[in-house]
This record gives structure tokens, C-alpha cells and sequence, in this order.
């Protein structure tokens, strides 16, 4: 990638999507209300309620929560990110590029992430603050890609 910063703000936010999932799984598994925010009680009037969200129904998925598919998500865009130079021929074989595979990995994560926003607002009525963590570090990966991908045209 010729672009060291965006380069530099994939791989931050893919390692901050990596923290901030690690420690969503764990707190699933182990103590859910070890996520919840003092400091915060609503977004826009929206109640803050870390736990609750992590362990309602909409959070697990084929027995698996959701955040542990947002941290295989971040792991492989950071392996993507890192194992750039060897991607680079693989894509060209599909007739594709590179700055293409990041645009539509990325997407995948900007349409989960909003359908999880979703959920969180207007399904469940609440939010969760290392869940929205998670959203903007998505929609990061994404801005980004979409500006690597317009520059590479």
C-alpha cells in the first residue's frame, strides 16, 4: 500500500478492533457486567447497559457471541493488512486488486456493524459502549478502505 498513513489507521484500528472484541468475549463468557459503564448512564437518551446487550438474545449466533465473530473479522483484516505484498499477486490471479479485497472485506464488517447498531437502538433500546467501540473502529476500516481504494483508481 503507497499510502503509509491509512496503512497506519487499518492496522490501528484492526489492533483496536482486536482489544475491544477480545474483551467483549471475554466478559460474555465470564462476567458481562464487568463491561457495564458507571460513568455513562445514556447515549441521547438511549440507556447504557453493557451487560444486557451482551447477553441478550440477539448476541449469540450459531452458539457463538457475536463479538467472537467480530474479533475473527478484525484478525483477519489485520492479516490481510500484513500479508499485503503475498495478497497482492493471489487477488491479481482473480482479476481483481487489492484495494478492491480491502473495500469488500471492510463492507462486510460496515454491514454488520450497522445492523448491530440496529438491533442495539431499536430492538433492544439500548446501547453498549465497547459495542459502539467496535462500530466506529468498523466504519473506520471502512472510510479508510474506501479512500485506498478511490486513490488507487
Amino acid at each position: 500500500m503507497e499510502n503509509k498513513i491509512a496503512q497506519a489507521i487499518l492496522f490501528l484500528a484492526s489492533l483496536g478492533g482486536i482489544l475491544d472484541t477480545v474483551f467483549l468475549v471475554d466478559s460474555h463468557y465470564n462476567d458481562p457486567a464487568v463491561c457495564n459503564t458507571p460513568f455513562l448512564s445514556s447515549i441521547f437518551g438511549i440507556p447504557v447497559d453493557c451487560g444486557q446487550v451482551t447477553t441478550s438474545e440477539y448476541s449469540v449466533l450459531f452458539g457463538l457471541p457475536i463479538s467472537f465473530y467480530g474479533l475473527l473479522y478484525y484478525i483477519t483484516v489485520f492479516m490481510v493488512l500484513y500479508f499485503e505484498p503475498r495478497l497482492e499477486t493471489m487477488v491479481k490471479r482473480y482479476e481483481t486488486t487489492y484495494p478492491t479485497f480491502l473495500l469488500l472485506l471492510t463492507s462486510t464488517g460496515f454491514v454488520v456493524s450497522t445492523a448491530l447498531l440496529i438491533i442495539q437502538v431499536a430492538i433492544l433500546k439500548l446501547i453498549c459502549l465497547y459495542c459502539l467501540i467496535s462500530i466506529v473502529t468498523s466504519y473506520t476500516l471502512f472510510a479508510t478502505s474506501v479512500v485506498v481504494f478511490i486513490k488507487s483508481r
